[in-house]
């Protein structure tokens, strides 16, 4: 076998693999806001007894109590995204959450409405964490409503 094809071998074999949803356990940190946003960190914790790695943005909506979307999506940051190992057991990455402060906007452009919480998909990942996050939100489609960054080593704060 040629030393290319052994060393690329061998950095598979080293690869920590993604997390799943499963390894997961999500908190949201406490907000902090500025001048038409409120911050939210969102931390994923690695509760497995394997590390595993996270690459990329969570997607995140604003919802209902009975968890349907309200509005769109969040819209990605331009921050470059990292690949992010989570040690077993506490291993932590966090992204952090811009809220638009719906007050800031005109009505008719946003037409807000108050939500329950936020549907949070780690990143590559296909099964939501859900979270209570009082806040309003805009329901017409189009409407700045969210954004986020992609995650980052360790637990943040704002």
């Amino acid at each position: 076998m040629p030393l290319a094809a052994l060393l690329a071998t061998a950095a598979l074999a080293a690869a920590t693999p993604n997390c799943t949803h499963s390894q997961l356990r999500l908190h949201v940190g406490p907000a902090d806001g500025t001048a038409g946003t409120i911050f939210y960190p969102l931390t994923f914790t690695n509760r497995s007894g394997h590390a595993c790695a996270l690459r990329g943005f969570p997607g995140v909506s604003s919802v209902t109590r009975r968890h349907r979307r309200v509005g769109d999506p969040a819209t990605r940051d331009a921050f470059p995204a990292h690949t992010v190992r989570l040690r077993a057991r506490r291993g932590r990455a966090t992204a952090v959450l811009g809220i638009v402060d719906t007050g800031v906007l005109p009505r008719r452009r946003c037409r807000p409405v108050s939500v329950w919480g936020i549907k949070v998909f780690a990143p590559n990942q296909a099964r939501p964490f859900f979270a209570r996050v009082r806040h309003s939100a805009c329901s017409r489609a189009g409407a700045p409503n969210m954004h986020v960054r992609p995650v980052v080593r360790g637990r943040t704060g704002l």
